[in-house]
């Protein structure tokens, strides 16, 4: 996780210095990429690319916004089959992201927000839409307990067409500036190419990370393991 936290910190600030590729499922298939690396590809974007949590489960309140930058990494199943889809370019060991993300607070401890996610380099981004219930809103003694829903939407990969979907329980409790959360779900992806059979998949998740209230900014470091692809994130941001 050490090596995930320094690529997320660095995705961001080497970017310029990274030469860009383009991903491309026809240069898989022209390889002699199999049916199990469009899979394993697949479930690498998914870890990469669909939503992560990265906030308390509490709601916002009405007047409530979470608005933040963060950068994160993913450890991948398969680099020679993300370099076979780039086309023997130089690609990283682990897949680098950068996301811009809202999040509004609405009545009945409800919030709705928006992410931009892109892989530096490659051309490949992701817009996804989330929302959340906190069905227990906690309290001093009592921690916060939310449904989240989410969906992206995968663009930027030549030759494919991607979305993810899920659904998350979180928990999550304050102490001083201090607020740790947790949370287990499920992640469903349908990844298509007319160079391989459909792939429909439904992959666990487990997270878990702890936000730091710094009253100047927020800092947000959270970890997860989507199926078999661990990933760690550094959001900075501002929570009110």
């Amino acid at each position: 996780m050490k090596r995930l936290f320094a690529v997320a910190v660095a995705a961001l600030a080497a970017t310029p210095a990274v030469h860009a590729y383009d991903l491309d499922i026809k240069n898989l298939a022209t390889s002699g990429g199999t049916q199990t690396q469009f899979r394993t590809f697949s479930e690498d974007l998914t870890a990469a690319m669909a939503h992560r949590s990265l906030e308390p489960a509490e709601g916002l309140g009405l007047l409530g916004f979470d608005v933040g930058l963060s950068v994160g990494a993913t450890d991948l199943g398969s680099v020679t089959t993300l370099r076979q889809v780039a086309n023997n370019a130089d690609v990283p060991g682990a897949l680098p992201t950068a996301t811009v993300r809202v999040t509004k607070g609405l009545p009945f401890d409800l919030n709705v927000g928006a992410s931009y996610t892109v892989i530096p380099a490659a051309g490949v981004n992701s817009l996804g839409l989330h929302g959340s219930w906190a069905f227990i809103s906690g309290g001093v003694l009592v921690p916060a307990v939310a449904v989240q829903v989410h969906y992206n939407k995968i663009k930027g990969v030549n030759n494919l067409d991607m979305q993810t979907s899920g659904v998350d329980l979180a928990i999550s409790k304050g102490f001083a500036m201090f607020t740790p959360f947790a949370g287990v779900g499920a992640v469903a992806t349908k990844s298509q190419s007319s160079f391989y059979a459909d792939e429909s998949f439904t992959q666990t998740r487990m997270f878990a990370g702890v936000n730091v209230n710094l009253l100047a900014m927020d800092v947000t470091l959270g970890v997860d393991k989507t199926g078999n692809n661990r990933s760690a994130s550094l959001k900075v941001g501002f929570r009110f």
